[in-house]
């Protein structure tokens, strides 16, 4: 998303009365769902294959979100 549609948004948002929630880069305990989520999907998944087509990449990942 480009900075400009970001700000956008923001003013947006607070026309609103409502804001975004961020989390801060280097802060990954502010998301541990998330965070889970990707070290396993890299541990399990991407740092074991590698694909030669998008198409491969989007059938070993369905195969492997089935064994979640």
């Amino acid at each position: 998303m480009s900075k400009l549609t970001s700000k956008s948004k923001e003013k947006w948002l607070g026309n609103l009365g409502t804001k975004t929630l961020f989390i801060e880069p280097g802060a990954p305990w502010e998301n541990g769902y998330t965070e889970s989520f990707n070290g396993k999907m890299r541990d399990e998944l991407l740092n074991l294959e590698m694909f030669d087509t998008l198409f491969e990449a989007q059938m070993l990942l369905e195969t492997w979100r089935g064994g979640v």
